[in-house]
């Protein structure tokens, strides 16, 4: 583990890689499914630093009776340095399901270390809470203008107005008028013809 001063970097988080030397710890992240029966009442995704919280706190990932936390709020799930951690608060239950796939059970108070391909279920009365390390992509932050796309949206943008320009002109062309007597010139043309045809 990369450690400095007790602390690591967002940095060193990104490169450190697991116990398996298949991925950066910096790319995972701990998934907290909070359930109550078969329904899902909370989810989390805890990365570098982030902390998870039940009882009755405004961002708890589950609502549960202060007796059956000892009277107040618990931290149940955190990452620091790249340590994925399940807390089991006293007299709680939990279950680990190791990478060996063999199920261990135990009783708080416990703190569990998560590494990928490991899953727990911590037992908090009726609401139970299943932890495992999954990978995780942050989203790109934010939309980011290049300059060719800069360009090409300028060049687009110059071609719209030239054109824009040429329809406004066009349309407000007046038609051509005729020159008076033009009709008559035009029909002394063609009625000596017309009167022979119709002999």
């Amino acid at each position: 583990m990369l450690e400095l001063g007790g602390r690591v970097t967002a940095k060193q988080a990104e490169t450190e890689i697991t116990g398996s030397g298949h991925r950066p710890r910096g790319r995972l992240a701990l998934e907290l499914v909070a359930m109550r029966g078969k329904d899902v009442i909370g989810v989390r995704h805890l990365r570098l630093g982030a902390t998870a919280w039940v009882g009755n706190v405004a961002d708890a990932i589950a609502r549960v009776p202060a007796r059956d936390l000892g009277g107040h709020p618990l931290i149940i799930g955190e990452a620091r340095a790249g340590v994925f951690a399940l807390h089991v608060p006293p007299r709680a239950r939990a279950r680990l399901h190791g990478a060996d796939g063999i199920p261990r059970l135990m009783v708080g108070p416990h703190r569990i270390e998560l590494h990928e391909g490991e899953r727990a279920v911590l037992v908090l009365g009726s609401v139970q809470i299943r932890a495992q390390v999954v990978p995780f992509e942050a989203a790109p932050g934010g939309f980011k203008v290049g300059a060719t796309v800069g360009v090409w949206a300028l060049a687009i943008g110059l071609v719209c107005v030239a054109v824009l320009s040429l329809a406004a002109t066009l349309s407000q062309a007046r038609p051509a008028r005729l020159e008076p007597g033009a009709m008559h010139r035009i029909h002394d043309r063609f009625l000596p013809h017309a009167a022979r045809v119709q002999r």
